[in-house]
């Protein structure tokens, strides 16, 4: 039988970043040394696009300081289900994934440990299998990956875990639908709309070749 091989994977759909997302993002993980994080949240009708951001806090330690690094981060999950419960379900949303930035050079999912739950892939491997929407149809988890460059220019780097699977895939990340604003400027040659400067027409990272083995 036929086995499609790691190294040759059909490729993924865009991450796709409502215009407000992304202005959320320029305004906070694209703003704060790592690591810092966001939820995503969308519709799971259309699970590559991203429609709600928020920045969240690190958890809090016993001794009143936050449980986050240059190296790490710990998020709130009491807060992140008071969020996904109480804000998106109402009204059809789920949380589709979490945006975090990474030291320089890290700019893939960490392995981590399954056996305490920590790090990237093991977390984002629990979220996956605590699914409760209905049909258990959250099946893609978006982890888009900010690291930043010497001269302080943000980078950015999709990354998406689908169910079942062990590693984690890379993917664009674009801009959907194009601001009305963005498009008006571009077409006057300018660069109003804050976009980075490495940006190729509002896809604003680069397909990756990156294995995760």
């Amino acid at each position: 039988m036929y086995q499609q091989s790691r190294t040759c994977p059909l490729p993924l759909p865009p991450i796709r970043l409502a215009p407000d997302v992304y202005r959320h993002y320029r305004q906070t993980i694209a703003q704060h040394p790592p690591e810092t994080c966001a939820l995503l949240g969308g519709y799971l009708d259309d699970p590559f696009l991203v429609t709600d951001f928020r920045f969240c806090p690190p958890q809090r330690q016993s001794n009143g300081g936050f449980n986050a690094s240059s190296s790490h981060i710990n998020i709130d999950h009491d807060l992140m289900n008071w969020i996904v419960d109480h804000e998106w379900k109402p009204s059809g949303r789920y949380m589709i994934g979490i945006w975090h930035s990474h030291p320089n050079g890290t700019t893939r999912p960490s392995i981590g440990d399954t056996a305490s739950n920590s790090g990237d892939l093991p977390f984002f491997t629990s979220c996956l299998e605590s699914d409760d929407s209905p049909g258990r149809n959250w099946r893609h988890f978006l982890a888009p990956i900010t690291t930043f460059g010497s001269d302080g220019q943000d980078r950015l780097h999709g990354w998406v875990l689908s169910r079942g699977s062990t590693f984690p895939r890379p993917a664009l990340i674009i801009i959907d639908p194009v601001p009305v604003a963005a498009l008006a400027d571009l077409a006057a040659g300018g660069s109003a709309f804050p976009l980075p400067s490495h940006i190729s027409r509002l896809v604003v990272s680069e397909q990756s070749n990156e294995a995760l083995f």
